[in-house]
């Protein structure tokens, strides 16, 4: 079997060809969005002909030291970006810090030299954009992953990413050392509090796993589940749940590293709380010799993750490190000219 390092640096790498594809795919519509090859600014002032030259340094304006994501894609956008213009255009790259790099203050990041000015400047924001966000993102995970390191506990991405976005933001959570989680719908069940309100409740979610058809239970279980939990009564329902898997023979991990977990997510308990459900859960899969992989989410920040973290679940999930990181790094672009 893998060791630990070595899974997180394949899920890290498949993630990283996902994020790649996705600026690709996404790409057209970014230059369009900003009309980048209707630059005003730059045809005014004649600084898109082949004979204005020089380069762009992107570097951290920032004095607080940073996690770099997305950098590894700016030679992608240039050249891809460069394939409308003229087979005279030309492009040199040095790359001087790579995504899982800190970056301190003033340092290089990134260097892309061309025989048109006007072609760099218009793509200037764009690449600004993108790596201040990937890293604001990976810096906010860092942060959290070097709160929980002590206690062995994951950090878990969500499904909350900007749309458009999803693969990148996911990968910038695993240049910070947290976990891409599910990466779309099809990556597991995750059973949550409105699939339990639109089924009726707990008590008809149990019904319907008891009668439900062994080969058919396998094949919908062969990436794992997840059960949302939000309150005493909902955990005793998703106990006898996992009781039933067991009894059909399904076997699950205990690492979600391997997938195939039966997850319960304790949702928004105080971590009073959630230390006794998790100590029940724990006593459960003891008894029973039962794997249960147990997820605290709910507004937790860097603020308190370390109470939810001491009474060791094994992961937190947390949609704030995608949707609002409270640091985003300033980076800026210097031009040269030849």
């Amino acid at each position: 079997m893998e060791g630990f390092d070595e899974l997180k640096q394949k899920i890290l790498t498949s993630v990283k060809t996902k994020a790649k594809y996705e600026v690709i795919k996404n790409l057209t519509r970014w230059l369009s969005e900003d009309k980048v090859f209707g630059d005003l600014t730059s045809h005014l002032l004649g600084l898109d002909y082949l004979s204005r030259s020089g380069k762009i340094i992107f570097f951290s304006k920032t004095k607080q030291d940073f996690l770099l994501a997305g950098a590894d894609f700016l030679q992608e956008i240039f050249n891809q970006s460069a394939k409308p213009y003229s087979q005279n255009l030309k492009l040199y790259f040095k790359q001087y810090k790579k995504d899982g790099d800190m970056v301190k203050y003033k340092e290089k990041i990134f260097e892309v030299w061309s025989n048109n000015i006007g072609f760099l400047l218009s793509l200037e924001r764009l690449c600004l954009n993108l790596i201040i966000r990937l890293s604001a993102i990976a810096t906010e995970t860092r942060r959290l992953v070097d709160a929980v390191s002590r206690f062995g506990v994951h950090i878990l991405a969500t499904r909350k990413t900007t749309p458009g976005l999803r693969f990148l933001e996911k990968y910038a959570v695993s240049v910070g050392g947290g976990l891409p989680y599910r990466l779309d719908l099809s990556s597991g069940v995750m059973i949550k509090d409105n699939h339990i309100k639109a089924f009726g409740g707990m008590k008809n979610l149990l019904s319907f796993f008891e009668k439900l058809e062994d080969e058919k239970l396998r094949r919908f279980l062969r990436k794992g589940i997840t059960i949302e939990v939000q309150s005493k009564k909902e955990l005793s329902y998703a106990l006898k749940i996992a009781k039933i898997f067991k009894d059909k023979g399904i076997n699950f991990s205990d690492d979600i590293l391997y997938q195939r977990c039966f997850i319960i997510m304790l949702d928004n308990f105080d971590h009073r709380d959630a230390k006794l459900l998790l100590k029940k859960i724990r006593d459960f899969s003891s008894s029973e010799g039962i794997k249960v992989f147990i997820e605290l989410s709910g507004g937790i920040r860097p603020h308190n993750v370390g109470l939810f973290a001491r009474i060791r679940p094994d992961a937190i999930s947390t949609s704030y490190i995608t949707f609002s990181p409270s640091f985003f790094p300033d980076i800026s672009a210097d031009i040269f000219l030849d």
